[in-house]
């Protein structure tokens, strides 16, 4: 369902039941990432060095630091569909979903 791009050539894609695919050729090879879940996967932010949050739904939330981390998976307390994600600091992240607006430190 969506797409975050980095800088150079790299790229993250996410979206339908938990399927997140990475390409550091701009998409001409993907290779799939291990996220834990088949929760489909709304909405996502990424910032340097490779690391990105992607939020959906049951309030699934996947982070990592950097592109050589591992995806590591969290759920908000309220457990509703999450639409969107903002990176406050690497440890805090602004969501957006069904239930408003919230903070949240994985």
């Amino acid at each position: 369902f969506g797409v975050i791009g980095y800088a150079g050539s790299h790229v993250l894609a996410y979206g339908l039941r938990g399927n997140v695919y990475e390409s550091t050729d701009l998409g001409d090879n993907w290779t799939k990432v291990e996220t834990g879940t088949e929760l489909s996967l709304m909405g996502g932010t990424g910032w340097q060095g490779g690391g990105a949050a992607m939020v959906g739904a049951n309030g699934v939330v996947l982070v990592r630091t950097t592109a050589a981390e591992p995806l590591k998976m969290a759920t908000t307390p309220e457990g509703t569909v999450l639409s969107s994600v903002i990176a406050i600091t690497a440890g805090e992240l602004s969501l957006a979903g069904e239930s408003g607006l919230s903070f949240f430190q994985p």
